[in-house]
């Protein structure tokens, strides 16, 4: 028997672990021949970034070693596949994943003899049965292998049209990993496989472009598994879930083992682009039951000639507003996704299209990411880059909520920084007003404020945050500013200064656990550190601003409104009394209807759980955990 080893490394989020789906995916198809099985011993599906010397200590006469790459674990994969090389150097070493590009191999990584690029059931299986066989790999589709000493050959590309894959659930393949209790486990729920849509950022692949279906069998044998093992969150890999029939078929099962066992508790996934009814209906019922991990109503861009530049197209604002006053009406969470840095983009349209998303209802959750070139994109081909005059740093991963970066193997992300129509300078601006926006309002800080004086005295939300920014900046006295100066600062590191050659716009600190955090929670959690002191001195600043607003009752009012909305650390259950009634007046807002703000006797009675947090408790599940679902928001009713 040839022992074989699979690797999926990933980081650990808090105790939750990403079971590997991926190899999991190859090694169910591969072990479902018998031929396989009679030659080769599945010896290990590594899920962890375990230390180097450890992880090859583990191995026990090794014939073949196989990883699957991404952004997040090819250094250290080619930390551990040189070092396995080195103490085995007759064992063979496959690559593939989303970070192998088609043809092309890294030329740095001479102890891999065989890359696999697509989708990678097919070439794996065919791979170890032609090893076995000790035929020739040029039948092998989708490969570059070494021929020689320093000779490469590559197999015919070949698209994949099979969809009865085998589960690696089903089939056993993460038992012996769900025996430890010290981790919480995520798995991955694959309904379907490709995408309709080219969007040039994205690495799905132009040979993935059909769509195809899994059996419905197996996918609801596999939400059994789920249920049957205590599953808390559902990771859905597809790409547009939402977007077929049977999607509403799955939901209702998964619901059904939700009220009949308790299990999984949650589902995330990414909706389908041309979001609607389905999509709806679908959050609607997930919301009911508590699984619902907030409905994906995304963008990426508001600028047409963005769009036009990588590929997408969106769903019509008109529509957009009506979908947002749905959703808000039903009181279940949303988010929408911009991504910061595209081509044909400006700083004056990211601006206006963040305006536009406000003023069509999404002010609970807009995450702004930064563009990254992933190597299968087709924003990442050099003539792409040359036609938009695309400029990139290299950066330490570009990801948040984990163990930070330590020891020798460090991952890396290449960020758009710049394009022919964003500046550095302008793309710079443009980061600054993305934290404000996100920290401010999609995190509920002011909010209310700036929502009632867009709709009542007409301010425009990008002039209220261009402000609230400005103040931030000049003012470093605040915990505003103070905390701004910070974010500042590791910003000035990822740039280029402070003495280190590669940095991220990550932020740690051990107030609030162990893990890094994304610039705008990052600033988010050190105000709400100092709560009253941050209001107090915003409320000194509003009166100067806004002078005769905040002098009037309404605005008096209307403050305190704000500042008692905000979950803290030491909030409690109490009530409340206004003599305006801002809980329906906002409501009917979000729900599209402006009505006048009435005035009387209102008393806010708020609903708060009994949790007694410590700062990392409450940094995790209100503000990591919580975003999405609004929950750093707190709930009153009327009494």
């Amino acid at each position: 028997m040839k022992n074989v080893y699979m690797f999926q490394p990933n980081y650990l989020y808090g105790k939750n672990a990403y079971l590997p789906y991926a190899i999991g995916a190859l090694a169910a198809y591969a072990w479902s021949d018998e031929r396989i099985k009679k030659s080769y011993a599945l010896k290990q599906l590594g899920y962890l970034r375990e230390d180097i010397s450890i992880a090859v200590q583990g191995l026990s006469e090794p014939y073949l070693c196989a990883f699957s790459c991404y952004t997040w674990n090819y250094e250290y994969n080619k930390a551990l596949a040189c070092a396995i090389k080195k103490a085995y150097p007759a064992c063979k070493i496959v690559f593939g994943g989303h970070q192998i590009a088609p043809g092309v191999q890294d030329s740095s990584s001479d102890y891999v003899d065989v890359y696999i690029y697509d989708e990678g059931e097919i070439p794996f299986k065919a791979l170890l049965l032609a090893l076995d066989e000790g035929s020739s790999l040029s039948g092998v589709p989708n490969i570059k292998y070494k021929t020689g000493e320093g000779s490469w050959a590559v197999t015919e590309q070949e698209m994949v049209i099979a969809s009865d894959f085998p589960s690696p659930y089903l089939m056993g393949l993460f038992d012996e990993m769900m025996k430890d209790d010290s981790l919480d486990f995520t798995p991955t729920l694959e309904t379907n496989r490709g995408c309709p849509f080219s969007c040039a950022y994205c690495d799905w692949g132009i040979y993935k472009s059909k769509l195809r279906q899994f059996p419905i069998e197996r996918v609801k044998a596999e939400i059994d598994w789920f249920s049957e093992h205590k599953i808390d969150l559902i990771f859905g890999a597809d790409s547009n879930f939402g977007i077929l029939e049977r999607d509403e078929e799955i939901i209702d099962y998964m619901i059904y083992k939700k009220r009949t066992t308790g299990y999984p508790r949650k589902f995330r996934v990414a909706y389908t682009k041309n979001t609607g009814e389905r999509v709806f209906e679908i959050n609607r019922r997930l919301n009911e039951e508590g699984m619902c991990k907030g409905a994906t109503l995304s963008f990426q861009s508001m600028n047409e000639k963005t769009l036009e530049a990588v590929g997408r197209k969106n769903v019509p604002l008109k529509y957009f507003s009506e979908l947002m006053e749905m959703y808000n009406g039903h009181n279940i969470p949303t988010y929408s996704e911009i991504i910061m840095g595209l081509p044909e983009e400006t700083y004056e349209s990211f601006c206006s299209g963040i305006d536009h998303l406000l003023e069509n209802g999404q002010h609970t959750s807009i995450n702004i990411y930064l563009c990254e070139l992933l190597p299968n994109s087709a924003m990442a081909k050099p003539n792409y880059i040359k036609k938009y005059g695309i400029k990139t740093k290299d950066t330490i991963l570009n990801q948040y909520h984990c163990l930070p970066e330590e020891g020798p193997v460090v991952e890396h992300s290449k960020i758009v920084v710049g394009t022919k129509s964003l500046s550095f300078q302008d793309w710079k601006k443009t980061y600054y007003f993305s934290l404000v926006v996100q920290s401010f309002h999609c995190l509920g800080l002011t909010r209310y404020i700036a929502i009632y004086l867009h709709y009542e005295l007409s301010v425009p939300y990008h002039d209220f945050y261009q402000g609230l920014l400005e103040w931030c900046m000049e003012n470093d006295n605040t915990v505003a500013g103070k905390s701004f100066s910070k974010m500042l600062k590791i910003f000035e590191i990822f740039w280029g200064g402070g003495g280190k050659e590669q940095s991220s716009l990550s932020y740690l600190d051990s107030r609030f656990g162990e893990y890094v955090w994304p610039l705008e929670e990052a600033w988010y959690l050190e105000m709400l550190y100092e709560k009253k002191d941050f209001y107090d001195q915003l409320k000194r600043y509003l009166e100067e601003k806004y002078t005769d607003f905040m002098a009037s009752p309404i605005g008096c009012q209307l403050f305190e409104y704000q500042k008692e909305m905000v979950y803290c650390l030491d909030t409690v259950q109490k009530e409340i009394d206004f003599n305006y009634d801002f809980l329906s007046y906002f409501a009917q807002l979000l729900s599209g209807e402006h009505h006048k703000l009435k005035q009387g006797e209102f008393k806010y009675k708020s609903k708060v759980d009994n949790k007694i947090y410590d700062w990392p408790q409450f940094a995790t599940e209100i503000v990591w955990y919580g975003r999405k679902g609004g929950k750093n928001h707190i709930q009153f009713e009327l009494v």
